[in-house]
């Protein structure tokens, strides 16, 4: 069966869609198929029009010192439009979604490039009410707006709204007239402007991740509605299959001023899908409703003059409706008749399904049988997922991999995900958009828990209908980002948790048909939240979860979105550094492993993260040359735009902004697996637990050579004699002696500074490769070429390309002992080892050892969720320089090694490899090398430092004193021990045995009304800036006593300051947070002086000391 619907899909994308340009794709079918509120079935009492299409906008730049008050209330404009109309549904700043990092997504081409940075602005409509709509009730509908958003209608306000997920109303009747115009304007400020920076957060709203928080404008469906004077305002549909009983709860409103008497009835219909089985046709909206299989009344209601009346009905159901399940997603419409004198008054429509979801002891059931979820989850990522048919190839993707539902995670998605997985038989945890995971909320704020509560609630009665929730995520990582990452109080994570207890009473009170409520990651603290979904614990944290009495589950987990080739190693060895490829190998072993233990000890809800962006390759959409960068006119492009049409109408979707292709690009299959889909499929299948992890494999490609015999003598040749790179090599115990031809040496040329060429050297050293010499240019560069070519007699080339990894291609003795791991830099540094690569007749002939990575994993390591996916896809596919970085040939007895990688840029962190590579090319250590102390002992306190001293200032107020700067802050990373700067050294000072730094022993020459400087290095494994790099991030605290003043300054910015003059007195002052980045930091701390005594301590701690072993740190790099 499989094989028979991809063959239709295939053909199907050749029909739906066509190449229009050498790139481009023309889709000749509906980016969006959607219907509006009113359905056809309510139709005339109830009518709509669609309100999306080209609206006016006009930018605003508000003052920076503009306060919260002002922002909220600015006056409606008369002029200033801009010229280019915004075509709504779409945020304004669309286009500057990733930055054009990763995937392309600018959708809308025809905006201009600066509302990219507009933060605030109005929107503007005219349309002209029905002559027809007389005598009803008439509803301003947004489904939503992200921003503070404020409604004016012709003039009038009406309202306001702050919640960028959810959907919103005014009545509007008092100004909109049957047959006139109605004025629609919209004041909408960004969130960031409502901001309120504290200690602990910033957000008084809730703001979902990484699309909720960058977007702004009308980004869904607006609506203006017609309704009867007397209407049902909602259904709440309770299936109770457990007592054989559907019973429906109605509200139903009465807006004149007389009372009146209704019938009410209640028809439950078949609900029947009138799609094709295409990959074009089955997201389509497509359907009509059956015979009556279950009718309810209820007679001579009496609703009060402006009342809003809540009735109840309740039927046996009697065998008549088929239920829901994932194997078979029937459907069900409800159709309500109010009935006046035997006249329908209103009609409301609401889909449903006969199904039930439960809790019984520890288990998750569905229809009185258990269930186990096993699902996905991902972010919402803008304008591809802004479809059904984005809905419907992720649920396509999940009934592939044996998976059967997923979590709609970090906010609120649009409803037509809900619709999808209705129809297609998948089990949705919906969950809310209070996401903490970046540390932005203001969790000391009333406001924001006002809002939080606010939220729950609206999601709560906007879902609760959909048969495929089957539970609610009530928040995402509050608890731990309370905890952990602000270090706040107890008082505050008291009320961390009392507001997780609300949101759970809220849930119950609004939707008591579902026992699932869960908080994704909220372990951290005992809530009354009824199951336990944990992220990214061990097999510990794993056996407490399951043990806890509740159903549980793992929501988060893997290494799939932070996982950097080293950390994967741990699975798959050397393969992990090789490529994306390699590295989801690994991650495929880990995945494997981490749902069948969740399996094993029977989770209700099994997932890793995720299947949906990691586990599938980004898709070169309208892109047919994969060997550059996307133009924006490559893509998919659709027809031309239409008014009042519900549903997005993008101009283009840019390659690599999906991992789905519904069917727009007829060279490109559904998705694109990578081996992470795979396993999961594996541990999602019935008989998992016989299958063998075929992924877990350890590869290690450790060179196992003979090093070369040792030489006699080693030789330094360069255009510099005295430089830099000599110094650095001598400072490894090497002594440099002076060349000879009859001596079997190793003779080193520096790369970047080659000696002057002249025939006698040139001879000289063929001479010495004759007699056994090996000769080695060491971070060769293009002015090198000359005199390669003069050595070997051929023709080389220089290409420009950085690289921080590198992959063995050959065994060598240079390269004994070392493995991929050995030559993958993209941790320790940012700065490109080698900034070019080597070609021309002489590589032909030659034998490469060492070429660069293919995989550049700086455009993984260091990259954010949203683009760094497509970043490292695209870097290994789009052309390249090539990356022969050590080469080498035989040449009579000896040979001839060319590097262009300097491991010297890495400083003492490579030293040992350095020393290791010249030992195996026979290099002998006949001096004496500098030995370079670390700067932090075993106890986390600085004792040893990069010390310049004093810088003298005649005021004796600290504020000149230190104002008084001896580099650029961004100019002291650059400093050595033994630079020279204002003619004195740079040197090394030391703490006493306490770990106090007294600068009046030091010999200086100004002790007062001066300052000094201590300059050190720390590595760090992970970001500490960045939350959503790695989870679980550990906190670095610095601990100062000083005398006087101090500043703290990290990576060439000031981080903090403290200017005073008052005693030494030990850990006295407290930096939380220190902001290093992964891998080397330099850390640059400036003490100043009054009078009298001159000391300074400082000590370090992490809120994880497993975490201060990892540490290292160095006075000199």
């Amino acid at each position: 069966m499989k094989i028979k619907i991809s063959l239709i899909l295939g053909v199907v994308c050749l029909l739906g869609a066509q190449w229009i340009t050498g790139q481009s794709v023309k889709y000749n079918h509906d980016f969006a198929p959607q219907e509006g509120l009113i359905k056809h079935v309510e139709k005339p009492n109830r009518d709509e029009i669609c309100l999306n299409g080209q609206w006016q906008f006009m930018p605003v730049e508000l003052s920076k010192d503009i306060t919260l008050e002002e922002i909220k209330n600015q006056e409606l404009p008369t002029s200033g439009w801009d010229k280019t109309p915004i075509k709504v549904p779409s945020p304004w700043n669309v286009n500057g979604f990733t930055n054009g990092e990763g995937g392309d997504f600018r959708s809308f081409p025809s905006y201009p490039k600066s509302w990219n940075d507009v933060k605030s602005g109005w929107l503007k409509k005219t349309i002209e009410v029905p002559a027809d709509w007389s005598e009803n009730r008439i509803i301003l509908h947004f489904e939503a707006v992200a921003g503070y958003a404020k409604v004016f209608v012709n003039g009038h306000e009406v309202g306001d709204h702050f919640d960028s997920f959810l959907p919103f109303s005014f009545d509007v009747s008092e100004y909109a007239k049957a047959g006139e115009d109605l004025d629609v304007a919209v004041w909408i400020a960004h969130g960031s402007l409502l901001n309120d920076q504290g200690k602990y957060g910033r957000r008084n709203y809730v703001a979902g991740s990484f699309w909720g928080i960058y977007i702004a404008g009308i980004w869904q469906d607006v609506f203006l509605q017609k309704l009867p004077a007397v209407h049902v305002t909602d259904t709440y549909i309770k299936p109770m299959v457990n007592k054989d009983v559907l019973e429906v709860e109605v509200t139903i409103k009465n807006t004149t001023s007389k009372a009146i008497k209704v019938d009410l009835n209640a028809e439950v219909k078949r609900w029947i899908n009138l799609n094709g089985k295409s990959v074009q046709n089955i997201p389509e909206v497509n359907w009509t409703l059956g015979k009556s299989d279950l009718n309810i009344k209820q007679s001579k209601l009496i609703i009060g003059p402006s009342e809003t009346k809540v009735i109840t009905l309740s039927a046996k159901v009697n065998g008549a409706l088929d239920l829901w399940s994932t194997d078979s997603p029937n459907l069900y419409g409800l159709v309500l008749s109010l009935n006046q004198k035997n006249t329908t008054i209103d009609k409301k429509y609401t889909r449903f399904g006969w199904r039930q979801f439960d809790i019984k002891d520890t288990q998750l059931e569905l229809n009185g049988k258990p269930i186990q979820i096993k699902g996905d989850s991902w972010h919402f990522m803008g304008i591809p997922q802004m479809t059904r048919r984005y809905a419907y190839a992720w649920y396509q993707m999940l009934l592939d991999a044996n998976a059967n539902g997923l979590r709609l995670h970090a906010q609120v998605f649009p409803r037509f995900y809900l619709e999808m997985a209705d129809e297609m038989g998948i089990c949705v945890l919906d969950e809310t958009a209070i996401w903490s995971s970046d540390g932005g909320p203001k969790i000391d704020s009333e406001i924001y828990w006002e809002a939080c509560r606010n939220h729950v609630k609206e999601l709560v009665l906007r879902d609760r209908n959909y048969p495929s929730v089957m539970g609610w995520s009530v928040s995402n990582e509050t608890l731990p980002v309370t905890k952990h990452v602000f270090n706040a109080p107890q008082e505050l994570i008291d009320r961390n948790i009392l507001e997780i207890n609300n949101w759970v009473a809220i849930v119950k009170e609004t939707d008591p048909t579902r026992a699932w409520i869960s908080g994704d990651g909220e372990t951290q603290a005992k809530t009354d939240l009824p199951t336990v979904i944990g992220h990214y614990g061990g097999i510990e944290e794993l056996k407490r979860w399951s043990s806890e009495g509740k159903p549980w589950g793992i929501g988060e987990t893997g290494m799939g979105y932070y996982g950097t080739p080293s950390q994967v190693s741990k699975i798959n060895g050397d393969r992990a550094y090789v490529s994306q490829l390699g590295r989801m190998e690994g991650l495929a072993g880990e995945a494997f492993d981490l749902i069948s233990q969740q399996r094993n000890h029977d989770a209700s809800y099994a997932s890793v993260f995720n299947l949906a962006w990691y586990g599938l390759k980004p898709l070169e959409l309208g892109l047919n040359d994969i060997t550059r960068a996307p133009k924006i006119t490559d893509g998919i492009f659709f027809e031309s735009y239409k008014e009042g049409k519900p549903g997005y109408q993008p101009e283009r979707i840019g390659p690599y902004t999906s991992t789905f292709n519904p069917g727009y690009d007829p060279a490109l299959p559904l998705y694109k697996t990578w081996p992470l889909f795979d396993a999961v499929k594996a541990a999602y299948s019935d008989n998992y637990s016989q299958l063998n992890n075929v992924w877990k494999q350890i590869e290690d490609n450790t060179v196992n050579v003979n090093p070369l015999d040792e030489k006699k003598s080693m030789v330094w040749l360069s255009g510099d004699l005295g430089g830099e790179l000599k110094t650095k090599f001598e400072n490894l115990a090497i002594k440099f002696e002076t060349l000879s031809v009859n001596q079997n040496q190793l003779i080193i040329v520096d790369g970047a500074n080659p000696p002057a060429l002249n025939s006698k050297l040139i001879n000289n050293l063929k001479a010495a490769l004759q007699n056994g010499s090996t000769v080695i240019f060491w971070g060769t560069m293009s002015n090198s070429k000359s005199f390669i070519e003069a050595l070997t007699s051929k023709e080389v080339e220089f290409y420009n390309r950085n690289a921080t990894s590198y992959i063995i291609n050959a065994e060598h003795a240079v390269l004994n002992g070392q493995r991929n791991a050995s030559f993958y830099f993209s941790e320790l540094t940012k700065t490109p080892v080698s900034t070019v690569s080597i070609g021309g007749d002489w590589v032909d002939e030659a034998q490469l050892i060492l070429e660069a990575c293919n995989t550049d994993w700086l455009k993984w390591n260091y990259q954010g969720e949203d683009i760094k996916t497509a970043k490292v896809y695209r870097n290994e596919r789009e052309t390249k320089a090539q990356g022969n970085v050590i080469v080498r040939q035989s040449k009579g007895n000896g040979e001839i090694i060319v590097s262009t990688i300097d491991l010297f840029v890495l400083g003492n962190q490579t030293e040992h490899l350095i020393n290791k590579m010249i030992a195996n090319l026979g290099g002998v250590f006949k001096g004496k090398a500098r030995e370079i102390p670390q700067a932090l002992n075993n106890k986390g306190v600085l004792e040893n430092a990069n010390f310049y001293g004093s810088v003298k200032n005649d005021s004796h107020k600290i504020e000149l004193v230190f104002k008084n700067a001896l580099l650029k802050e961004d100019e002291f990373t650059k400093v050595k021990l033994g630079t020279v700067t204002k003619g004195k050294y740079w040197d090394v000072l030391s703490s006493d045995t306490n770990g106090v730094f007294d600068f009046k022993e030091a010999k200086l020459k100004h002790k007062e009304s001066a300052s000094a400087y201590l300059s050190f290095w720390m590595y760090s494994p992970r970001s500490l800036t960045d939350l959503l790099i790695e989870p679980d991030m550990p906190r670095l605290d610095m601990y100062f006593g000083v005398d006087d003043a101090l500043a703290i300054s990290i990576n060439g910015k000031l981080v903090k300051e403290y200017l005073r003059t008052s005693g030494f007195v030990e850990n006295e002052l407290t930096l939380e947070g220190v902001p290093l980045e992964k891998g080397w930091n330099h850390v640059l701390i400036k003490v100043g002086q009054d009078t009298g005594d001159w000391k300074a301590k400082v000590q370090f701690s992490s809120t994880k000391p497993a975490f201060m072993k990892e540490i290292k740190t160095v006075i000199d790099r």
